[in-house]
């Protein structure tokens, strides 16, 4: 078997062995040696036979880890890199949200879209002119890079059924990756503002597009992986309304309403009079179902549906 081109020769360049090196289009970050333990043989028809006489068509394997240098791995990271933030990831979709329900259903539809969204959003900030000169950017190219790392490196246990117990490295990648997630927000508006100052007035529109393609992708990111972690932490067999971060019967009404609340709390305590009064009034008007007579309930992400409600209250009452 001969090794890929580019990719380091087996060890000793033993005949009868195979390195392979998980790429862009392998699943996860491994370098094994796959050696026969018995010769092949081409049978009638062309297909291989174990010359053993184990009746096999295919050749029984054993692994044994390579090592590689510090250096080289980061050489396939950037590769991998480079790969996945040529795709286009297309927006997730409430069902696929719901359908993703379990420890391992939810672990297969991180692992498949996440990494291309954190090498996208690479892309994404290296595509800003003069994104080096901002120390803000380049910790974020920094945060998402090495988010994309810790991902190819820790692919999950996805044979079989695996439960949350059997996910527990995979889900410390998470975490971990959540937390290194916090400063996103203070960097970005930061950025932001330092890039403003220094832009001309016309290049308002373009700073703004950037800003808007980034955000909606973060969200993206964030459902998925608090998605996740509610999965995680279910109690198995549990009857919920509730699956994950999605509500199946979220009132949209009674969203409404917090969010009008809140609006109003938080203008009256930014008013100049100081009292903290409210200087106007939000008025929600939600109808009932008109087959059922009762509340309308839908399946959605109540925090999701909260924030867009308030933001745009919040625009309309300033």
């Amino acid at each position: 078997c001969t090794p890929p081109p580019s990719l380091p020769s087996s060890p000793q360049g033993r005949p009868g062995a195979m390195t392979s090196v998980a790429l862009a289009s392998r699943r996860a970050w491994r370098v094994d040696v796959v050696r026969c333990s018995a010769a092949f043989t081409s049978s009638a028809g062309g297909v291989p036979a174990c010359a053993s006489g184990c009746g096999s068509s295919r050749p029984s394997r054993r692994f044994a880890t390579v090592a590689l240098s510090k250096e080289r791995m980061k050489e396939f990271i950037r590769a991998e890199l480079a790969y996945f933030a040529q795709q286009t990831p297309e927006p997730l979709r409430l069902d696929q949200i719901v359908r993703a329900s379990t420890p391992a259903k939810v672990a297969r539809l991180l692992h498949r879209e996440l990494p291309s969204r954190f090498a996208v959003r690479v892309a994404h900030i290296e595509s800003l002119e003069g994104w080096t000169e901002h120390a803000e950017l380049v910790r974020l190219r920094e945060i998402f890079a090495e988010s994309f790392s810790q991902l190819r490196l820790a692919a999950p246990q996805l044979e079989g059924n695996p439960q949350a117990e059997d996910l527990a490295p995979y889900t410390e990648v998470i975490a971990s990756l959540r937390a290194r997630h916090r400063p996103v927000t203070a960097l970005l508006g930061e950025a932001l503002r330092n890039m403003r100052r220094e832009e001309a007035p016309e290049g308002e529109a373009s700073i703004q597009a950037w800003t808007d393609t980034f955000f909606n992708s973060r969200i993206s990111t964030e459902m998925l992986t608090k998605h996740y972690v509610a999965i995680i932490q279910s109690p198995p067999g549990q009857a919920s309304r509730k699956v994950g971060v999605v509500d199946t019967k979220c009132n949209p009404g009674q969203i409404c309403q917090e969010a009008a609340l809140e609006v109003m709390k938080s203008l009256a305590a930014e008013s100049s009079h100081g009292d903290g009064a409210p200087q106007f009034q939000i008025n929600v008007f939600a109808k009932h179902c008109t087959h059922s007579g009762t509340d309308i309930e839908i399946p959605y992400i109540p925090q999701y549906l909260f924030y867009i409600v308030q933001e745009l209250l919040r625009n309309s009452a300033r």
